[in-house]
């Protein structure tokens, strides 16, 4: 077994999957023993639907749920919350990954102190934190002094604000978010509205694994524009390639970034998975910018 894993893909996700569910609750079976009840500070299925939470799921290669983490944006400071790594996985870089990427997403919503509590039993979550810049500190927030927990901060640099939504990897239960923003699409293209084959063409794409739909979300969690790649070939460059075949933004929101964020997501994708090219097309008088 290498020590590294061969590609690490970290992206917002929906917490309620089945898949990343059963990770949470590996965590949670593994710490309960641990700890007497008063001790644990998970956060419950309402907890997760909080639109102040940023929750981010790392896949392999063949597209499996291996860890994920979350932050949750608080007025004073964000907390990171649900770190776990599969133990298949673990020793791999995998925590690293997410942690690096839900800092990220935090500072991009202003976050300059990132706070945690852990138990004092996991000892490698905490050297991950000391390798990654946290100390040790007093409780915070509605927190009380507890001999088994470890609680830590770190103070980073806001990033600069670079756009208004976040951009989240669609899911099946995206779908119902992002098939009424589809038909919009489909309806400029001249198509008759038609939200149930907006939604069924997009659930049987996710679901085969025959696109990705990348959708960008405000600060309420509301759906605002989204984009759609189809994997590809290219046989004289015997490489995979990318069409984006798919863009659209809410009229609303339009000449605010949020096209240019899906745009520089998508590529991000690309890069991340080794792809080195990205194809797209679209009507020769849809000039408006996104």
């Amino acid at each position: 077994m290498t020590s590294t894993v061969e590609r690490i893909h970290v992206a917002l996700e929906r917490p309620d999957q089945p898949e990343v569910r059963a990770l949470v609750d590996a965590l949670d079976a593994y710490q309960k023993p641990l700890y007497p009840a008063e001790s644990h500070h998970g956060i419950d299925g309402e907890a997760l639907r909080d639109p102040r939470l940023l929750f981010a799921v790392a896949r392999d290669d063949e597209d499996v749920a291996i860890g994920c983490g979350a932050v949750l944006l608080a007025r004073d400071y964000a907390e990171l919350k649900r770190m776990v790594t599969l133990p298949s996985h673990r020793g791999r870089g995998v925590g690293s990954a997410v942690l690096r990427f839900v800092e990220a997403r935090a500072r991009e919503r202003g976050a300059t102190r990132l706070s945690l509590e852990t138990g004092y039993l996991q000892h490698e979550a905490l050297r991950l934190y000391e390798r990654a810049g946290y100390q040790r500190c007093e409780p915070f927030g509605a927190y009380r002094p507890d001999p088994n927990s470890v609680f830590m901060t770190k103070v980073v640099e806001a990033a600069p604000v670079a756009q208004t939504v976040s951009i989240w990897r669609a899911r099946l239960p995206d779908v119902a978010d992002v098939a009424p923003l589809f038909d919009a699409y489909r309806r400029f293209y001249g198509r008759s509205a038609d939200l149930a084959v907006a939604s069924e063409f997009l659930q049987q794409r996710i679901a085969r694994g025959e696109s990705v739909v990348l959708v960008a979300r405000d600060a309420n969690g509301t759906a605002r524009g989204f984009a759609q790649l189809y994997p590809s070939f290219s046989s004289v460059r015997a490489a995979r390639t990318l069409v984006l075949n798919d863009l659209f933004v809410a009229p609303d929101v339009r000449r605010a970034g949020v096209g240019r964020a899906l745009l520089e997501q998508a590529a991000a994708y690309a890069c991340d998975r080794g792809i080195g090219r990205m194809k797209l097309s679209t009507a020769i008088d849809n000039g408006e910018r996104r």
